[in-house]
């Protein structure tokens, strides 16, 4: 494996498992919060390959296990007062 040939290789699995469940509450504030935790976390990563290591040898992939949306039942609650 590509990783058998480097002894210091190594993967990582960042799950954001509360994205979902905000979601399934239909509940903006969390999911909104979780998405940002997100964003966080792919902000770390990358800073951490260019300071620790480089894009040639590093590879991110971000993606979903399933989609989702939220029902804005009330659409006004998301404009600024």
């Amino acid at each position: 494996t590509v990783l058998g040939k480097n002894p210091k290789g190594f993967w990582l699995m960042v799950e954001s498992g509360d994205v979902d469940w905000a979601n399934h509450d239909n509940n903006i504030d969390n999911s909104i919060g979780a998405v940002n935790s997100g964003d966080a976390a792919v902000k770390t990563i990358t800073n951490w390959v260019e300071k620790h290591s480089n894009w040639q040898e590093s590879l991110l992939i971000v993606t979903a296990d399933h989609g989702h949306y939220l029902v804005i039942e009330k659409p006004e609650a998301l404009i600024a007062k």
